[in-house]
């Protein structure tokens, strides 16, 4: 038993450190625009080779092949929730979801059994800051499950009745978060809300995951991330989610950890890496004769986008590209804590793009 042990933690620390290891800068993006880790698979539009010449997309080991697949975005507060709610709440799965009747309703509903700060003892992810009632986990925990059971339910009788197995079936991913359709959710970030348990409100992937097994259901993660210090620009100075900008770095560091070791406890489930806000990664990419940032294809893949036009068309009208915030907005007296956590958002995106590339993988001690 004691050399199993040994073995296991010998690996598992190997891994480690291979996860850890930050490439430089100038293949970060590179890096993200060749991983392309979303099934789609569905009738192209007459331009879809602009996008990918492969009519396919495959995501990385789909457990159950369901109607549906679950997507939580992942990213500390400031790192785009908002633009990347936007982006899903105008795509074409969200049209076929309200099409279905999924959306809104039954998507608030889930959504609400996640993360609810009106009533935490009803929520997956928030009980534990419950200061009425008794949380019975157990029960939420079923009601999630079955609101993704229904929710796959009515995806695969639709796809019965349209015949879709003649065109091949479409695959929709449904955002789990960032939408903020029911009050109380807001966009489920790390942390998330502000108020007395802040520190403690943030997603359980873990938890996210055994409901989804439970449901039979795939779901998984994509990770959005943005300079620390356009972070801390927007939260700080620009929202005033804190008085203290050490206390809100100390926060951060402590998110970019429960981030990294969820990363790591997952890799399967690792979609994609992107910058939405990232000024870094603004790249130089075209499709067509539009410039646009590493990330662009693969968002639009993500929430069910085939045509070039169309895409181009609508981020048009919603993307600003990002621009550098100054080194002076943290004082040089802070400059230790904020070292640690530019260095925790690199190893962060790190582990993500290894563990989305499958050069990660998951260490089983048995």
């Amino acid at each position: 038993m004691m050399a199993i042990l040994m073995t296991f933690l010998m690996t598992y620390a190997k891994r480690l450190k291979g996860a850890l290891d930050v490439p430089p800068a100038s293949s970060q993006n590179s890096n993200l625009e060749n991983n392309s880790s979303f099934i789609t698979s569905r009738k192209e539009s007459t331009d879809h080779h602009a996008f990918n010449d492969q009519r396919e997309q495959q995501v990385r080991r789909p457990k159950f092949g369901s109607a549906l697949r679950f997507v939580m975005v992942v990213g500390l507060e400031g790192t785009g929730h908002h633009f990347m709610g936007e982006i899903a709440k105008n795509s074409p799965f969200m049209k076929t979801l309200h099409g279905m009747n999924l959306a809104p309703e039954e998507l608030a509903n889930l959504e609400l059994s996640l993360f609810n700060n009106m009533e935490p003892a009803n929520s997956l992810w928030n009980a534990h800051c419950a200061t009425e009632g008794n949380p019975n986990i157990d029960r939420v925990q079923s009601m999630v499950v079955k609101h993704l059971e229904k929710m796959e339910q009515v995806a695969k009788k639709e796809a019965l009745n349209h015949n879709s197995t003649a065109t091949g079936l479409q695959t929709i991913h449904v955002p789990l978060n960032t939408l903020s359709i029911s009050p109380g959710s807001g966009m489920i970030s790390y942390p998330n809300e502000l108020g007395d348990c802040r520190k403690l409100n943030y997603p359980s992937l873990d938890l996210l995951y055994r409901a989804c097994d439970m449901a039979g259901v795939d779901c998984g993660h994509v990770y959005i991330y943005r300079d620390p210090a356009a972070i801390l620009h927007s939260t700080v100075t620009n929202r005033h989610f804190s008085d203290s900008m050490l206390e809100q770095i100390h926060l951060y560091k402590s998110m970019y950890n429960i981030i990294m070791a969820e990363l790591m406890t997952f890799p399967d489930r690792t979609w994609g890496c992107y910058g939405l806000l990232d000024a870094s990664s603004i790249g130089n990419t075209t499709t067509g004769t539009v410039s646009h940032p590493s990330w662009w294809q693969e968002v639009s893949r993500l929430w069910g986008w085939s045509s070039v036009k169309e895409f181009n068309e609508y981020m048009k009208s919603v993307y600003k590209a990002p621009k550098p915030v100054g080194k002076n907005l943290v004082s040089s007296e802070f400059e230790p804590y904020m070292d640690a956590l530019i260095k925790a958002h690199q190893k962060v995106i790190s582990v993500c793009q290894k563990t989305q590339s499958g050069e990660l993988e998951s260490v089983d001690p048995n």
